[in-house]
């Protein structure tokens, strides 16, 4: 028989064995057992984990030591290459020229050195955006500048006076005089501005003022139906002069507005209005009386403190201001209205809070548009005649709140156009007012 014949059904056999042995399932572990090992081995990674942390924090101190060591050793070596190659040395002939050895570099790149705020200068902005921070803080950017200005106020003023008494609660025996006033006033500021510093700035501003009232009152010629009519007018003088100083606080930053404080001075030397005596306007049966003159300024030392803030937020710039005025006690020699009365004494004017908000936009490189609120709330003023007592002057207190539409123009580099349209929205404030302003900036 051929022994391969034999072999055959041996192998096969043995294959089958060793299949069925091998397709058997291994017996699974039991779950205490994986959880065990699952325990072990998170131990035994997080022991790796800790291992690597302090051969880091080692190895920064390593780093750290050596970059301190080779920047001691740099500074000396720089300095002897910076030598040697401003004073070489004549080396002779028959010996060779040394290479230039280059400092040692630290083992890492240096810091970056960490971020300043942004410092936003005026010197990069466009000329609108100039003329909208000066005009909003009154801080020229510049070491001189000139600026002149024209103003235009109207008011149109009503008052309805009753003399008389009530009948029964209910009928009014009288007279009943409806009073009408209109004033036009024309002021022409100068002001010079001098900064040594770009945070220091003195300035000085004139005024000259012209005014023109004319009043109207029923009753001319005894008839209710007519009206009588007085015009006072005032040629152009010399306003109260101001004198203040102006300090840059803080310059504006990303975070931070431009902020400025100041102090400004007024002198009285305009025409007070006290003393001023009324006359009868002809033909008005005493029911017109309007005075002889008109003032020019306010007749007493006062010191107005204020704060300015001004920040960019592009496209826009928002601007606010907020300032105080208090006027000083000052004697007069008259301060009765009555054509035959003099009377000695002194006046207390009312102190004022004046604040504002607004925002301008920079349309182009010369041309900005703004719009801003402005408000004034004055204290009644005091008077006192010589060896009397104080008393409340009726109606000199006031609200004065206006809102104002305005624009910049750069003519050139140096000279700009700033008109301005004012919008009054309470009765003490004028019904309007236009003012041109042309600051020039040497």
């Amino acid at each position: 028989m051929d022994p391969r014949i034999c072999t055959v059904p041996l192998t096969v056999m043995a294959l089958s064995c060793q299949f069925a042995f091998a397709t058997t399932p291994p017996a699974k572990p039991k779950p205490k057992t994986q959880i065990e090992q699952l325990r072990q081995a998170n131990q035994q990674q997080a022991a790796k984990l800790a291992a690597l942390e302090a051969q880091i924090q080692s190895l920064q101190k390593t780093v750290s030591e050596l970059n301190s060591k080779f920047a001691l050793v740099a500074a000396p070596a720089a300095a002897q290459v910076t030598r040697n190659a401003a004073a070489p040395t004549v080396v002779a002939s028959n010996q060779a020229p040394q290479a230039a050895v280059a400092p040692p570099r630290p083992l890492l790149p240096p810091l970056p050195p960490a971020a300043e705020p942004e410092t936003k200068t005026s010197g990069d902005a466009p000329k609108s955006v100039e003329d909208i921070y000066q005009a909003a803080s009154g801080f020229s950017s510049s070491r001189y500048s000139f600026e002149a200005g024209l103003t235009y106020s109207h008011y149109d003023t009503r008052e309805l006076k009753l003399n008389g008494f009530l009948a029964l609660d209910s009928i009014f025996l009288g007279n009943i005089n409806l009073d009408r006033t209109k004033q036009d006033t024309y002021t022409l500021d100068l002001t010079g501005r001098y900064s040594p510093t770009p945070r220091w700035q003195f300035e000085i501003s004139a005024p000259i003022v012209a005014r023109h009232a004319n009043y109207f009152s029923g009753g001319a010629g005894g008839a209710s139906t007519s009206l009588s009519e007085g015009t006072v007018s005032r040629s152009p003088k010399l306003g109260d002069v101001t004198v203040g100083v102006a300090y840059k606080l803080l310059q504006e930053t990303t975070d931070i507005p431009d902020t400025t404080v100041s102090v400004n001075v007024r002198t009285p030397t305009g025409k007070e209005p006290y003393g001023i005596k009324l006359r009868e306007v002809d033909d008005s049966q005493g029911n017109l009386m309007i005075p002889t003159e008109l003032p020019t300024g306010n007749g007493a030392w006062g010191v107005t403190t204020g704060l300015a803030l001004v920040k960019t937020v592009d496209p826009a710039v928002i601007f606010g201001n907020i300032g105080y005025t208090y006027y000083f006690k000052n004697s007069y020699d008259d301060i009765s209205s009555n054509a035959d009365t003099i009377q000695p004494g002194d006046v207390q004017q009312g102190s004022s809070l004046q604040f504002g908000a607004g925002t301008a936009f920079a349309l182009n490189e010369k041309l900005s548009l703004g719009l801003s609120y402005s408000q004034q709330l004055v204290r009644k003023s005091r008077v006192r005649g010589e060896g009397g007592p104080w008393s409340d002057v009726t109606g000199s207190d006031a609200n004065v709140a206006t809102f104002n539409v305005g624009m910049t123009y750069a003519v050139s580099k140096n000279l700009s156009i700033i008109p301005n349209l004012a919008i009054g929205l309470t009765p003490e404030a004028a019904n309007y007012a236009i003012s041109l302003k042309m600051p020039y900036n040497f």
